[in-house]
């Protein structure tokens, strides 16, 4: 069987680490109250770092939801614009659940190739979190 290397789907928390005290807005675990989600305002756009993954949105209206404290807002916005939601984020809980108190596995096609990762919060709600 061939299999693609990739961390896809895999946390990481360095990721998250490193952009921690450069971020405008963290977004803590609603448990225990760790970082989870950093969010830095740039130019026209914003980073979002979490222990999945990186990337810069550009467009400063997700900075918006943020001033507002409007996750599920936040989470729909990034939804529309292709990157699969909020990281961390329960639709269902309307909370951010860090990587201890939440299930995240990346699910793989039969062939051995990454396909998306799944997240359930402690609630057992589950979501697709990276497509």
């Amino acid at each position: 069987m061939i299999s693609k290397l990739t961390n896809e789907g895999f946390p990481m928390q360095s990721s998250l680490e490193r952009n921690l005290n450069l971020a405008d807005f963290v977004l803590n675990c609603s448990i225990c109250k760790i970082p989870t989600v950093a969010i830095k305002k740039e130019n026209r756009g914003v980073t979002i770092s979490s222990p999945l993954r990186r990337f810069y949105i550009k467009n400063s209206k997700a900075y918006l939801f943020l001033q507002k404290n409007n996750l599920k807002g936040l989470d729909e916005f990034l939804s529309k614009e292709h990157y699969d939601g909020l990281d961390f984020y329960c639709q269902d809980c309307n909370l951010i659940y860090c990587i201890n108190h939440s299930l995240v596995w990346p699910v793989f096609e039969d062939d051995g190739w990454y396909d998306y990762t799944l997240m359930r919060c402690p609630k057992g709600h589950e979501r697709i979190v990276d497509d």
